[in-house]
């Protein structure tokens, strides 16, 4: 009789668990809010400083970009900040720089203020000084070209300033991505890929995460060729 008691108790005590755990194991799954407060509390213990996305919203909107890259680690870290400018960036890439990261994507420019041609001059300046602090820290910097919005106001503005970009990358040797052809193809972020005309959609960063990983490949890819043909360079002695 005992033995029949302990075992309906322990039934009814799953039976609550369950019913308890389930709402909070719902809320996780969906809400990446919480998903995202939660990896940063585990990788500020467990993270390595490997990769890091630096930008405004549409960067912090990307969440844990370590799932967008394929890199199931806590060594993917999202420096993005809502409302930042190119200028105020310059700050998040000092930090990433002091912290030493390998790789950082930046994308800035979107929240500049003068959105002119003469505005993306300023925004340009601005973002070299972002790059060399990275590379002054020995971080190897990404350039992400700035996205349209949808029903672009100012496209003038991201045209010069991409432009620029374009000519600094080659003759830096820098890699660059450009998601515009596939995102905003008429100059014009489509609405399959945006939330509001500005912010991007699951769908918008799973096509952002794929150029990632594939740029990333290929530059790891160089490097360990770079590393086999000197290990096979002939020594001088």
């Amino acid at each position: 009789m005992k033995q029949r008691i302990k075992k309906y108790l322990l039934f009814i005590s799953l039976g609550i668990n369950f019913f308890i755990t389930l709402p909070a194991l719902t809320i996780f799954v969906l809400c990446h809010d919480i998903q995202f407060d939660l990896y940063k509390h585990l990788q500020a213990r467990l993270g390595r400083p490997e990769i890091v996305f630096i930008g405004d919203s549409i960067t912090l909107g990307g969440g844990i970009w370590a799932y967008h890259i394929g890199t199931y680690n806590f060594d993917v870290w999202n420096y993005g900040f809502g409302g930042f400018t190119t200028h105020q960036i310059q700050g998040l890439a000092k930090k990433a720089s002091q912290k030493g990261f390998h790789y950082a994507f930046v994308m800035a420019g979107i929240n500049d203020e003068d959105k002119t041609v003469e505005g993306a001059d300023k925004s340009f300046s601005d973002y070299k000084v972002l790059i060399q602090t990275l590379l002054d820290g020995g971080v190897t910097p990404i350039i992400q070209l700035t996205l349209y919005r949808e029903n672009e106001q100012s496209p003038e503005f991201i045209d010069r300033l991409n432009e620029l970009l374009i000519n600094y990358s080659r003759e830096r040797g820098l890699k660059l991505i450009d998601l515009n052809p596939v995102l905003a193809p008429e100059k014009s972020l489509l609405p399959k890929y945006s939330r509001d005309g500005v912010h991007l959609t699951e769908a918008a960063y799973a096509v952002w995460g794929a150029k990632v990983k594939a740029t990333l490949e290929d530059m790891r890819s160089k490097q360990v060729a770079a590393l086999d043909r000197q290990k096979r360079m002939p020594s001088s002695e």
